[in-house]
């Protein structure tokens, strides 16, 4: 089944996306239009705007989870499997992968302790920060940038919604849905596991390697801390 015109199809749903216009695909490329959004996003969110996304993403995942039949979307794993598919050859680039490498057994042994494979899974919007909400006053008026979107533990979306630190996100999650302790306890590492598969597909990109990327992501698996 296509993903991109399978969730491009429920725009019924409310908070998915809209339904595009007159999609083509060319060369193994999907291209569409998409109506316009209205609205802003919160470019700093206070704690409780922090708290109203945690909210709306739990809310999200109510409707997403009905799509897991569409199985996973073709290139993509999900958090607990990005540590255990890495090809070493690529981690001896230079100073910044050889960190980024040394989290990679800390994190695929910290997820296999807590059995991360168990854990709940939905499909997951992938990047729910601040920048991809659009309201319009106070109310909600679209969610954007579903590009990462793909099947995963659901806690690996609130981990990268939390970004490594922003607990109200989390804890607004839980005013609408639950979370397990274990999934709270291993938050920090389901983003360090995200900022892994996004430092691996830079190294193995085909592409120049941008070297502040990569410090981008050593900064994050360095500062990351748990939920408290």
């Amino acid at each position: 089944m296509n993903w991109t015109f399978s969730t491009a199809s429920t725009a019924e749903a409310g908070l998915l996306p809209l339904r595009s216009i007159k999609p083509s695909e060319q060369s193994g490329l999907v291209f569409a239009l998409f109506p316009f959004l209205p609205g802003r996003s919160n470019k700093e969110e206070t704690p409780e705007q922090k708290r109203c996304r945690g909210r709306i993403l739990a809310g999200l995942h109510g409707e997403l989870k009905t799509f897991l039949e569409l199985g996973q979307r073709t290139g993509w794993e999900r958090a607990d499997e990005v540590a255990g598919t890495c090809e070493v050859d690529i981690l001896h680039a230079g100073d910044t992968a050889r960190t980024i490498a040394s989290h990679l057994d800390r994190v695929r042994l910290r997820l296999d302790a807590v059995h991360a494979s168990s854990f709940p899974k939905t499909v997951i919007h992938g990047d729910f920060i601040a920048q991809n909400l659009l309201f319009q006053g106070e109310k909600l008026s679209g969610v954007i940038d579903f590009d990462a979107v793909h099947l995963d533990l659901r806690a690996a979306d609130v981990a990268c919604a939390r970004r490594g630190c922003h607990d109200d996100v989390v804890r607004g999650y839980l005013d609408v849905a639950p979370l397990t302790d274990s999934e709270l306890g291993c938050l920090d590492n389901l983003w360090r596991a995200s900022v892994l598969r996004y430092a691996l597909s830079i190294l193995r990109s085909t592409v120049t390697v941008h070297d502040s990327e990569l410090q981008w992501c050593a900064r994050q698996l360095e500062k990351t801390i748990p939920f408290d």
